[in-house]
């Protein structure tokens, strides 16, 4: 069970995780962080598509911002790189959990 907030790249890595880390779909990312209210906005919104994309390229292979590389994108969807795996682990485990 997560708790406490997370941030959109933490939700986003979470929710492939989740999915065995196979190909997802950004839409698909969407509508699962929307669901389990993974994530919001300051202003209590949940995400829109387009700053899933942008958080996606902002971490992802290559990224020209200097962020850890926690996306890979395929021809079938957003994956997670092993810095991926490692980040989505501690949420998925509990180990930022705030009560």
């Amino acid at each position: 069970m997560v708790k406490g907030r997370l941030n959109l790249h933490e939700a986003i890595a979470l929710v492939i995780y989740e999915n065995n880390n196979k190909p997802m779909k950004p839409s698909k990312i969407l509508n699962r962080i929307i669901e389990r209210d993974l994530y919001r906005k300051k202003d209590g919104t949940h995400p829109d598509l387009h700053q899933i994309h942008a958080r996606i390229s902002n971490y992802s292979e290559g990224n020209k911002k200097g962020n850890s590389e926690y996306f890979r994108r395929t021809n079938e969807g957003i994956i997670l790189t092993d810095k991926g795996i490692k980040l989505a682990e501690k949420f998925y485990k509990g180990e930022h959990c705030q009560e």
